[in-house]
């Protein structure tokens, strides 16, 4: 496992964007679209979210609330019909190099003792769905264009778009 320092949070570039009426929307789908997972606020999280699916819980870091986004676009990844597409797009942009760069240092990306590329890639899909549910939603997409290439960006916009057509 690579000794390199790990990114802080708050200097990530990989992190989408999202505002409070997307998450107060997105809690709704949690309950009524996932109403397996939990939802939990928690004080001391050394992350901003993560989702458990072992135990179905979604954990966002208290004033971090808007991780829920991309944790949300996590739940939708990992159980969408067409993960293996969503991941092949994902593995195609700017950003799996960079998510690749920025968590290829953390032990809990590792497995086997190498750098586990299905975790990267999934870890890049939720990103991307999650800056995308923004784009559609503020309608600026320049953080999506940066990191999607115009030819992929077409094919993952069409994925989104038969998901949030089910809400």
């Amino acid at each position: 496992i690579s000794t390199q320092p790990v990114t802080p949070l708050e200097d990530s570039l990989t992190i989408p964007r999202s505002n409070e009426e997307i998450v107060t929307q997105l809690k709704e789908t949690l309950k009524q679209s996932y109403p397996e997972f939990k939802l939990e606020i928690i004080d001391k999280l050394s992350i901003n979210g993560l989702v458990d699916f072992s135990s179905a819980v979604v954990q966002i870091k208290k004033g971090r609330e808007t991780s829920l986004s991309e944790e949300m676009a996590h739940i939708v990844v990992e159980m969408h019909p067409e993960k293996a597409k969503f991941l092949e797009i994902a593995a195609s942009t700017k950003l799996y190099g960079m998510v690749f760069e920025e968590y290829s240092h953390r032990p809990e990306y590792w497995k086997n003792g190498k750098v586990d590329l299905e975790l990267i890639k999934e870890e890049t899909a939720g990103k991307l769905l999650a800056e995308a549910v923004y784009a559609e939603s503020s309608g600026d997409w320049s953080k999506f264009d940066d990191w999607v290439s115009d030819t992929r960006r077409k094919d993952f916009i069409k994925l989104i778009r038969q998901w949030l057509a089910k809400f």
